[in-house]
């Protein structure tokens, strides 16, 4: 419950934050990781980086294959 309530206030203080809508099940494996196991929004920022790097490759393949149907 510590982490939980140490992220809550992180939250709340910080001028640098994100919000966005995730489902439930992310939502209660989200509190399952901050409040058992100490981690924070820091500690995963990493791995929100190579998320959205993931997505942008993805993205960009797609733009090409449309790019490339264009050309034929």
């Amino acid at each position: 419950m510590s982490g939980l309530v140490r992220d809550l206030l992180d939250d709340h203080f910080s001028n640098q934050h994100i919000v966005f809508s995730v489902s439930k099940r992310v939502r209660k494996l989200y509190n399952l990781i901050i409040s058992n196991f100490g981690a924070s929004d820091k500690d995963i920022e990493p791995y929100f980086i190579e998320a959205l790097d993931k997505m942008l490759i993805e993205k960009t393949e797609k733009i090409e294959e449309l790019r490339e149907e264009f050309k034929a």
